[in-house]
């Protein structure tokens, strides 16, 4: 799904987001993979944003907890999708 939509759908329904377009919006903002333990994908940001853990649910939808997180990070460092 593209990254904008992603955002939007988060930001509207934080329990209905696929764990692969949530994956794909936190790169699309700037996150960078450092590694992976299991289900378990660990991403740093090089504007200071704090790091990111993140695992799906049993049926590949993102955590809504952890969805939160990401969107608390996008409006306190203020990070936005390149157009």
């Amino acid at each position: 799904m593209n990254p904008k939509k992603t955002l939007a759908k988060a930001r509207n329904n934080p329990s209905d987001v696929r764990f692969s377009d949530l994956l794909g919006l936190v790169v699309a903002l700037g996150w960078q993979a450092r590694r992976t333990t299991g289900s378990h994908r660990m991403f740093t940001h090089p504007a200071g944003a704090p790091r990111l853990n993140v695992q799906p649910r049993k049926d590949r939808k993102a955590k809504p907890y952890q969805v939160r997180q990401v969107l608390d990070e996008i409006d306190k460092f203020g990070l936005t999708l390149e157009d």
